[in-house]
């Protein structure tokens, strides 16, 4: 939160937000947070990586393979999204 306040479109930010609420299995939030990490930087592997595994977890296979998929495309060979994929 703290880097937020400093620089508000922080990408990183949003991720490690994003992981501390799925940490505590608050998909939403995490969802909402990881979401507002793609809207400021829509080409991150990590990012997409992040939000497959949070879908994952919510039950969203097909949305989550999506998520995968395009981290894919970012970085062919990203491990988070080959294992995510497995």
């Amino acid at each position: 939160q703290n880097a937020l306040r400093l620089k508000p479109d922080y990408p990183e930010a949003y991720i490690g937000i994003a992981k501390l609420h799925q940490e505590k299995h608050n998909s939403e939030a995490a969802e909402k947070a990881i979401r507002k990490a793609l809207e400021l930087e829509k080409d991150s592997p990590e990012a997409w990586n992040l939000l497959g595994g949070i879908l994952m977890e919510g039950g969203y296979a097909a949305k989550a393979e999506e998520a995968f998929r395009q981290a894919l495309a970012i970085k062919p060979m990203h491990q988070g999204a080959l294992n995510g994929l497995g």
